[in-house]
């Protein structure tokens, strides 16, 4: 009956994602009147991707678990709706700046990616004050983060609004996260293997704030000293990323080793 239930849930929910976001999706094309070839490959991803993520949910239902209580969730909770928000958003969000190139969206890129953003901030705090932090929900707050990140990342760097070099370090950064995880997660039979640290969460940040700022290079008439300060924001997002590639490095190592030693003394 419980799988039964968050099996429901889980579909409703994707389905309701999946309708914001073609309804976004609509509104944008009547307004810039977007033309059917700027759109279809849109059209054929962002279904494609919900279909995705729908399934992957239901594949892994038996992490929807309370880490607390230890008991099994019948619905998606909030927190992990905000997370989900991320991941449901990386295909309009990669289409609204495309069609920067030929339309004037970034009244609509700038406000929508800062409010993405912002649900990395409100659903650790919501899951932690309403005491619904949950297994699936850790990984899905790393999942999304990393794909909304490389997403606005790629669309940014083809439209030279953040430098190749800091792009490089960005990309580096979150493919040795995500592929070191999954690598330790198999390692450790599907079990979260660390947790993130603080500078972790900082580089993420900064990573975040930085694209945030990015965009607002879409818009016309900045004021002079916007690039100046630009530059020196890439610069520190920069510097945190790397000090955070290298901890991470570091931690795939340790965490590697205690997982051979762990899979010996099994064996």
């Amino acid at each position: 009956m419980q799988d039964r239930s968050i099996v429901r849930s889980i579909l409703i929910t994707v389905l309701i994602l999946f309708l914001v976001q073609a309804a976004t999706a609509a509104l944008v094309r009547a307004v810039y009147r977007v033309t059917m070839r700027e759109t279809l490959w849109y059209l054929v991803a962002m279904p494609a991707v919900h279909a995705a993520i729908a399934a992957s949910l239901v594949s892994l239902r038996h992490l929807f678990v309370n880490s607390d209580t230890g008991r099994r969730l019948t619905r998606v909770n909030f927190a992990n709706v905000l997370s989900l928000v991320r991941l449901s958003a990386a295909p309009t969000l990669l289409w609204l700046v495309l069609l920067a190139r030929s339309y004037q969206t970034g009244p609509v890129v700038v406000p929508m990616t800062a409010l993405v953003f912002l649900t990395d901030l409100l659903d650790g705090q919501i899951s932690r004050r309403t005491r619904q932090v949950t297994r699936i929900g850790r990984y899905l707050d790393s999942s999304s983060d990393y794909t909304v990140l490389i997403v606005v990342a790629v669309a940014l760097v083809s439209y030279r609004l953040v430098s190749v070099w800091l792009f490089t370090i960005v990309v580096i950064r979150l493919g040795v996260h995500l592929l070191g995880q999954i690598i330790l997660l198999i390692a450790r039979n599907w079990q979260l293997p660390f947790r993130t640290s603080a500078l972790g969460k900082a580089s993420v940040f900064a990573i975040m704030t930085l694209f945030a700022l990015s965009l607002l290079r879409l818009i016309e008439e900045l004021p002079p000293w916007y690039e100046t300060g630009h530059m020196a924001a890439e610069y520190v997002t920069g510097a945190i990323a790397a000090l955070s590639l290298a901890e991470k490095i570091r931690e795939f190592v340790s965490e590697a080793a205690d997982a051979r030693r762990s899979n010996r003394s099994t064996g």
